[in-house]
């Protein structure tokens, strides 16, 4: 259970069944400029919500490339 687990690796033992991540999205230069991009994420958390799941998306390039905050996803601060 994620609010039984004590340290940072129970918790992410307890909520990684339940997580999956969104590596990449790629639109062909022809379809881009459309929103097909924030369609295929926000398909994406659509389905990971069906199936009971969390979903992230990691973006090194996420200030430039906003697509997943359009998409309807949230920025979280990394805790290292």
């Amino acid at each position: 259970d994620l609010h039984a687990a004590r340290t940072p690796r129970d918790r992410a033992r307890a909520l990684n069944p339940g997580l999956r991540t969104l590596a990449r999205v790629i639109v062909a230069p022809a379809f881009r400029g459309r929103s097909v991009a924030t369609l295929l994420v926000r398909a994406a958390i659509a389905r990971a919500r069906r199936r009971g799941m969390r979903l992230e998306a990691l973006a090194t390039m996420g200030e430039f490339c906003p697509i997943f905050a359009r998409a309807g996803m949230r920025e979280a601060a990394v805790q290292r």
